[in-house]
């Protein structure tokens, strides 16, 4: 049986943290309408809170980053995020990922998500290094940060 390694890749305060242009920018290389776009820019853009503690009311704080918490869409948009660093992923030559008998045949498997959590898979430690380089570039451009202590 061959060397298979699992890398699981968590990010800190995922949503909070996306960075609005770089979602906008991977809405539109993956072929959104720039309608839809405009719209959630519209949705997103202008976002101000306020705290409520101890009875009191902070002033109000513009936020600048981030997907809408409790917006419907949210999920969905953080996926479309993560499809940026998956596609990168997968068409790099270096990570060869790991190979998946199916009922199609055989299927090479890099990387693969359920939410803002992602394991990548690898058969040696160099290609662990890859993902890592991959996830770092990734991270500078989307705003997200791996949470290391879970590496």
């Amino acid at each position: 049986m061959a060397k298979a390694l699992a890398l699981l890749l968590d990010f800190c305060k995922a949503y909070d943290s996306v960075d609005r242009a770089f979602l906008y920018d991977v809405l539109r290389w993956l072929g959104c309408p720039v309608e839809y776009v405009s719209a959630l820019q519209a949705l997103h853009d202008g976002t101000q809170v306020r705290f409520l503690a101890n009875g009191y009311h902070s002033r109000w704080v513009k936020v600048t980053c981030g997907i809408r918490q409790g917006c419907p869409l949210a999920p969905l948009l953080f996926l479309f995020v993560l499809e940026a660093l998956y596609r990168r992923i997968d068409a790099d030559s270096r990570v060869q990922g790991i190979l998946l008998k199916s009922e199609a045949g055989m299927v090479q498997l890099k990387i693969g998500g359920y939410a803002d959590d992602s394991a990548s898979y690898v058969r040696s430690e160099r290609e662990v290094g890859f993902i890592l380089n991959i996830t770092g570039e990734f991270a500078l451009a989307s705003g997200l940060r791996l949470n290391e202590g879970k590496l």
